[in-house]
């Protein structure tokens, strides 16, 4: 139940596999649980640095928006991935913990196979719960340990006291900390980068120095030798011996450039930091990488429109008279015509200096401060959401407006008037409609009385849909006039001729696509939005992004249509505009 005063139906969505979430799926799952189709895309946070993404899906009606928290509070996108969702709620914000404190309980010992909705099944005999988590690895599985929130601090109370001393389960009283006080707690490190001339036994007195190894694995690949090392106590119950020993190894040798007094070769250092699993190590390049290139993102430049048999020594000098260049690379690598390069300069204003000002042979070049790979990446998945989220919300909103047709009472009222006039208008269309004795019937059934123009006549107290016409076929009137007295409505014969006037213009339209060039297509997709391409518009990137990358997906595949569609949005309006005019320079 969302409690929070005054806020709006947002439902938070969390723990989304990154490569399963997009919008589309999204409200796919809800359609499939709730039957709700989403009118407002939701939003979808990616954050590189984190292993799950969130989302925000609103839904203004609260019939439909309690039904979607009851239902989407477990789910899952991908079989053995569980995503929960939660009611926008402040007192499940972490800006005041202390209001809530009591409310909350640690679990630990969770068995692994257990899922979201177990855990909630067995604590719920407690009291009720307003939100529950069981703590992922980036993998989707269970690390064994959780938290439980419920409503009131009884509750909470009652499963400290059940559970406290559970084999499974088991309940600790829930005490938040400060981030700051935080610390990492391993015994095991990762080291690599050693001397040539360091062997195992080397490595192993190297480390021994900081405490006792329990144990070493000591291998060698193609860069060189690497080493896990476990610290530990002979006594099991003091559990601070072995991270003490490892946070010393890691402060004391990590960086080193001098091991054992023997200098480490071609400027490399010693590497030693907590052992990690796979999949958590490559998360930690992942940020360090970013890291590294947001602090050179203002130094970096992409530079296009050089002649393509220039050199790189040439266009090093090009630009080495705006300042010092840290490093110079032309793409593609190999090939003899160079199409675009990067260009990276020590300080940010000498870049900065270099976008506005250079030029070749009087010709301006396209120069843009670099975009990081990953976040290119990001804005490209968030582009592709939105576009295969309109064509979704297209495809769904109209059978969306029947259904809530078929659900009002004033229709399905109508429509049993219909059904329960059906065998009297299959009796009046077998009676001979010019031969009749006494002329036809009036609108009261009374012999030689008036027809009200338009055919149409009211519910006068005999049959509720009396009106002479056709048979009912499939459960719609056969519109082919019977005679003189079925004349159909003048505004119901207009708006049927533009019907049919419009389904024809639909198909031509269709036939003349089919018909068309590849070439004549795109001419045709880009002068629907180019009068729309103009410095004012804001969302004119987006509008030509989705508009041309249908083509760029057809000329260099689906891989790398989202790179080239990135690169083809940041060039300048005008040429833009040129390529959206012609073809061949797409």
């Amino acid at each position: 139940m969302n409690t929070a005063q005054g806020s709006q139906n947002y439902l938070y969505l969390y723990d989304l596999p990154k490569n399963e979430a997009t919008s589309t799926k999204l409200a796919s799952v809800l359609q499939n649980r709730t039957g709700i189709v989403l009118t407002r895309m939701p939003q979808i946070r990616r954050d590189i640095n984190r292993p799950f993404y969130s989302a925000v899906i609103v839904i203004p009606e609260e019939d439909k928006f309690q039904l979607a928290c009851k239902e989407m509070r477990y789910f899952e996108l991908v079989p053995g991935k569980p995503s929960r969702g939660l009611p926008f709620d402040n007192d499940l914000l972490g800006s005041n913990p202390q209001k809530i404190v009591d409310h909350n309980i640690f679990v630990r010992k969770i068995p692994k196979e257990l899922s979201p909705q177990g855990l909630e099944e067995h604590f719920s005999k407690y009291g009720d719960i307003k939100s529950l988590k069981i703590s992922l690895n980036s993998d989707h599985q269970s690390r064994g340990y959780g938290f439980v929130c419920f409503q009131d601090a009884e509750s909470a109370a009652k499963a400290l006291k059940a559970e406290g001393d559970a084999d499974s389960n088991q309940v600790i009283r829930y005490q938040p900390r400060d981030k700051r006080d935080f610390r990492k707690i391993y015994n095991n490190v990762y080291a690599k980068n050693f001397p040539p001339n360091m062997d195992e036994a080397g490595v192993r007195k190297l480390f021994e120095t900081f405490g006792r190894v329990e144990s070493m694995k000591y291998a060698t690949n193609d860069k060189g030798a690497y080493a896990f090392i476990c610290y530990n106590s002979e006594d099991r119950s003091d559990r601070e011996y072995g991270p003490r020993c490892a946070a010393e190894a890691v402060a004391q040798l990590n960086g080193a450039s001098t091991v054992a007094g023997v200098t480490l070769p071609e400027n490399k250092k010693l590497y030693v930091k907590e052992a990690l699993k796979k999949t958590d190590r490559e998360a930690e390049r992942l940020r360090e990488t970013i890291k590294y290139k947001s602090s050179k993102k203002r130094c970096n430049l992409y530079v296009k429109g050089f002649p393509e048999n220039m050199t790189e020594e040439a266009l090093r000098d090009a630009f080495s008279q705006y300042g010092e260049i840290e490093s110079l690379k032309m793409h593609p690598p190999g090939e003899a015509k160079k199409l675009y390069a990067f260009v990276c300069f020590k300080k940010p204003d000498e870049a900065s200096s270099a976008k506005e000002q250079m030029t070749i042979d009087n010709k301006t070049l396209t120069i843009n401060h670099y975009e990081i790979k990953e976040i290119r990446e990001l804005h490209n998945e968030a582009a592709r959401d939105k576009h295969d989220f309109q064509q979704f919300r297209q495809q769904h909103s109209q059978s969306a407006k029947w259904t809530d047709l078929a659900n009002q009472e004033e229709l399905q009222f109508y429509l049993k008037m219909l059904l329960e006039s059906m065998p009297y208008l299959m009796k009046q269309q077998q009676r001979p409609m010019g031969n009749a004795p006494g002329g036809h019937r009036g609108y009261q059934g009374k012999p030689g009385g008036p027809m009200r123009p338009g055919g149409n006549r009211g519910y006068q107290g005999g049959n509720p849909m009396q009106q002479r016409g056709a048979p009912m076929h499939g459960g719609q009137m056969n519109q082919q006039p019977m005679g003189q007295n079925m004349q159909m409505n003048p505004a119901a014969q207009m708006n049927q001729q533009q019907q049919m006037l419009q389904q024809q213009q639909l198909m031509q339209q269709q036939q003349q696509m089919q018909q068309m060039t590849i070439e004549q297509r795109y001419l045709m997709t880009c002068n629907q939005i180019i009068n729309a391409m103009v410095p004012e518009n804001p969302n004119y990137k987006e509008q030509v992004g989705t508009t041309l990358y249908e083509y760029i997906a057809q000329l260099v595949g689906t891989t790398k249509a989202p790179k080239v569609t990135g690169m083809l949005i940041d060039l300048p309006l005008e040429d833009i505009k040129l390529i959206m005019q012609d073809f061949s320079l797409l």
